[in-house]
């Protein structure tokens, strides 16, 4: 196996005797070629810096987001439903707490959406009043 040499320059000034192991940058054409053997120079770039159809097409779909606060009343027990006025939620949203104790956060065990309206699931009743940061994804 030989060891490999870098080397740059112009592709009109590519030696025409070949190197095993040498790659070529061309400076002018951006094209990358390697001897393979001291017979063979193999191009492995064409220098083309244009992309692809498929490349130009792509449109990035990032994950945007809203923030919500909504509150649970005390008591709040079974199926409580809350309307977001402006939230256009088109999946369930991620819930952290915002205020109120840690068991009763823990007392929710499901969360639904329609386009302006949460449904919490409740296991047992809150003991007071629990605010919550909803993230409305989209």
């Amino acid at each position: 196996m030989a060891k490999v040499k870098f080397k740059k320059g112009k592709e009109t000034n590519l030696p025409t005797a070949k190197d095993e192991g040498s790659i070529y940058f061309t400076t002018d054409t951006g094209k990358i070629f390697m001897d393979v053997s001291s017979s063979e120079r193999k191009q492995l770039y064409d220098g083309t810096l244009t992309k692809s159809a498929a490349d130009e097409a792509y449109q990035p779909k990032g994950t945007y987001c809203r923030n919500w606060t909504v509150a649970l009343p005390s008591g709040s027990s079974g199926s409580k439903i809350i309307t977001v006025t402006g939230a256009q939620f088109a999946q369930p949203p991620l819930i952290a707490k915002a205020s109120g104790s840690d068991d009763d956060y823990a007392k929710i065990t499901a969360v639904s959406a329609t386009p302006n309206t949460l449904t919490f699931t409740l296991s047992a009743a809150t003991s007071a009043v629990l605010t919550l940061m909803v993230i409305e994804t989209f």
